[in-house]
Order: structure tokens, then sequence, then C-alpha cells
């Protein structure tokens, strides 16, 4: 999907950035922007763009995903556990079904 209007967006809106300018004052400077924009499909891109930004917290495991991992920690210690070559050997076998 196109980003519409960015072009225009880059050239209205972060000319300041070749002075030197801290960050607080640069996101000060996009959230007075951002919010003046009305155009539903632009606010969508900026919104995909930042979706993939990356981050610096730690990923935090909801409650299925640690019940997932403390049993396959038992199955591990249990001694129920599959290797690499057999789990390839099962799938080719599911396939060719």
């Amino acid at each position: 999907m196109p980003i519409p209007n960015l072009r225009r967006f880059c050239i209205l809106g972060i000319e300041t950035i070749n002075t030197v300018m801290s960050i607080s004052n640069l996101k000060e400077i996009l959230i007075r922007r951002i919010k003046d924009i009305e155009d539903e499909n632009f606010l969508n891109a900026i919104k995909e763009l930042t979706d993939h930004l990356p981050d610096d917290r730690p990923y935090e495991l909801n409650d299925f995903e640690k019940q997932k991992i403390a049993k396959a920690r038992k199955q591990v210690k249990d001694g129920k556990t599959s290797s690499h070559e057999d789990v390839v050997e099962r799938v080719e076998s599911w396939l060719k079904e």
C-alpha cells in the first residue's frame, strides 16, 4: 500500500530536522503535526510504520504461553522429546498420505 502524502509530509513537516534538536523536541513537533492530520489513510500508514519499530522492552509472556512453556519443560524433564530427524520423518510420512 503506498503511503499517501508522505513526500508532502516530509517536505512540510521535517524541514526543521536539519537544525540540531533533541529527540524530545522532535517528538513534540511530530505529535503536533500528526494531531492536525485528518486523512485516515495517511494516519493508518503512520500507524503501520510505527507498528514495526523495534521495541527495547523485554517481551512479557501471557498466561497461555507460560503454561505451554511449563508443559514443554516437563516433557523435556520426563524424556518425552523427539529428535529433529524423527519429526522430519513423521511430517514427510503425513505429507505422503
